[in-house]
C-alpha cells in the first residue's frame, strides 16, 4: 500500500517522537482539520533512517537512506502525501533539506511539515537560525503546502548535559541572566502529528513552553526530582566550548555557542499559546520533563 506519511531523521530526537506521538495517536483535533482522527496504519508510513536498528513503531516501513541518496529519497517519496523534514546536525543540513523539498515537489507531496527554530532569520548572528531561515525560504518558493514548527530550546536537549549533572551536581551553560522557554520534544512531537494529519497546514507555528525559567530555577527543578541539591553555574563561553569538544566537532560547539549568545540575549524567554492552542492541553512543563527523564540523570 502506498504510504501517506514520511518522517525523516525517524532516529534522531524528533523524529522518534514524532513517529512515537502518532503510534500513540497523540495528535489532537485543531480548526485546520479532521487532525484528531486516528493516526493511518503504520504501514502506510515510512521512517527514513541511517540506523539499520533503530527500533520504529509496529508495522512502519524502515528506509535506509540518507538526505544524500537521492535515488533512494526518490523511491522513499513515492506516494507520500505528508512530510515531517528535519535533519541531523550537519555542516550541510540546510543544502540537504532544500533538496530534499527539491524532489518533495517533484515527487507530487503535498505537505513538509518543517522542524525549524525560533528566530530564524537571514540576518541572525547564529548561523543555526540563518541555515533555518534559508530552508523556510526554499519551502516557501516550492508551492508545498508548509507548516513551519519555529522551535525553542528543547529540554531533552539538557541530556548532552547529563554527565556533568551526574558526576558533579552541576548544570553550567553560558546564559548569564536570561529565562527560557524550554519546549518538551514531546510537545513538539504532538504539534508535528497534528499537522501531518491536519486537512490543510497550518502555516508558521512558534513552539515554545509554557513558562521562562531561569537556569537557576531550572537546576532547582531538576534537583528536587533527583532528590538532591543542582547548581546552576553561569559558564564562560570558553569553558562551555571545551566541555563540549569532548563530544561535538568544532563547528557545531562555534554553532551552540552562537544559539546560546542569542538566548542569553532574552530572545528565547517568550512564551508562544500554540502547543494548548493546538493540541487542546497545556505545554509540559519543565517539571515534567525532570520527573520522566531523572533516571538519566541519575
Amino acid at each position: 500500500m502506498t504510504a501517506r506519511l514520511l518522517i525523516t531523521d525517524a532516529s534522531g530526537a524528533t523524529g522518534a517522537a514524532v513517529l512515537a506521538s502518532l503510534a500513540a495517536g497523540a495528535a489532537a483535533v485543531s480548526d485546520a482539520g479532521p487532525a484528531g482522527e486516528p493516526a493511518p496504519p503504520s504501514h502506510r508510513i515510512r521512517a527514513l533512517t541511517t540506523a539499520p536498528r533503530a527500533a520504529l513503531p509496529d508495522g512502519v516501513e524502515r528506509v535506509l537512506a540518507s538526505l544524500d541518496d537521492v535515488e533512494a529519497l526518490r523511491r522513499a517519496l513515492d506516494g507520500v502525501h505528508a512530510v515531517y523534514l528535519a535533519a541531523p546536525p550537519t555542516e550541510r543540513s540546510a543544502e540537504q533539506r532544500i533538496r530534499f523539498i527539491e524532489l518533495a515537489a517533484e515527487a507530487g507531496v503535498e505537505h513538509v511539515v518543517l522542524l525549524s527554530q525560533l528566530d530564524a532569520s537571514d540576518d541572525s548572528p547564529a548561523r543555526n537560525r540563518r541555515a533555518h531561515a534559508a530552508v523556510e525560504s526554499a519551502l516557501a518558493a516550492s508551492g508545498l503546502g508548509a507548516t513551519v514548527l519555529r522551535a525553542n530550546l528543547l529540554a531533552q536537549a539538557l541530556l548532552a548535559l547529563a554527565p556533568v549533572v551526574r558526576g558533579q551536581g552541576l548544570l553550567a551553560a553560558p546564559v548569564a541572566g536570561a529565562r527560557v522557554s524550554l519546549l518538551d520534544v514531546r510537545d513538539l512531537a504532538a504539534v508535528a502529528a497534528t499537522a501531518l494529519l491536519a486537512a490543510r497546514p497550518l502555516g508558521a507555528i512558534d513552539l515554545t513552553g509554557p513558562e521562562a525559567l531561569g537556569f537557576p530555577v531550572v537546576a532547582e527543578q531538576l534537583g528536587a526530582a533527583l532528590g538532591r541539591p543542582i547548581r546552576f553555574l553561569d559558564a564562560p563561553p570558553q569553558i562551555f566550548a571545551a566541555a563540549l569538544r569532548v563530544a561535538l566537532p568544532a563547528w557545531q560547539v562555534e554553532a551552540t555557542l552562537e544559539d546560546f549568545a542569542h538566548d542569553a540575549g532574552g530572545a528565547a524567554e517568550r512564551v508562544s499559546d500554540a502547543v494548548p492552542r493546538i493540541l487542546g492541553h497545556p505545554a509540559l512543563p519543565f517539571a515534567a520533563f525532570a520527573r520522566d527523564y531523572a533516571p538519566l540523570f541519575r
